[in-house]
């Protein structure tokens, strides 16, 4: 049973005292505060650092691709990030592990790359997509096959 958005903001502005008289409506002045407040709520919510529950590290084995998919049934993996943090590329070339940082733009950042298409290179290079249910990774210049993706992921 769904309930209005009405009514929970009628048990909100009654629990903050705002409507203290029981079966009188809230005003539409009223209920515009509440979404404006329970929408700024869900954006503090959503961008807290201290409120991410957990940081997951996930490495996946490179191929030659400029793109890659994480999610159900994706290229890389099964675990679609919320939010990438950092993104290191592993060398497998060296005999002792060498990590690289990629960094992480933005869709401008990666709009404005005059040349994106550099195969056989080291990734400097990271943009993500956030799509739901696949997320799409770009990697740019593309890997020569067999290094490592590090993320490190909410």
């Amino acid at each position: 049973m769904a309930t209005q958005f009405s009514q929970l903001a009628y048990a909100a502005l009654r629990l903050a005292g705002v409507t203290k008289v029981a079966n009188i409506t809230p005003s539409p002045d009223q209920i515009a505060d509440c979404i404006q407040q329970a929408n700024l709520m869900i954006d503090q919510a959503q961008v807290k650092r201290p409120m991410i529950y957990t940081m997951r590290l996930s490495t996946y084995t490179l191929g030659t691709s400029k793109t890659y998919t994480l999610g159900p049934s994706g290229s890389l993996g099964s675990n679609r990030p919320v939010k990438i943090e950092r993104a290191n590329l592993i060398l497998s070339t060296t005999g002792t592990p060498v990590h690289l940082q990629i960094f992480e733009g933005s869709y401008a950042d990666f709009a404005a790359l005059a040349v994106q298409d550099i195969p056989g290179a080291l990734p400097k290079f990271l943009y993500c997509d956030y799509a739901y249910p696949l997320a799409t990774i770009y990697l740019v210049p593309q890997d020569k096959g067999g290094d490592k993706l590090e993320l490190w992921d909410w």
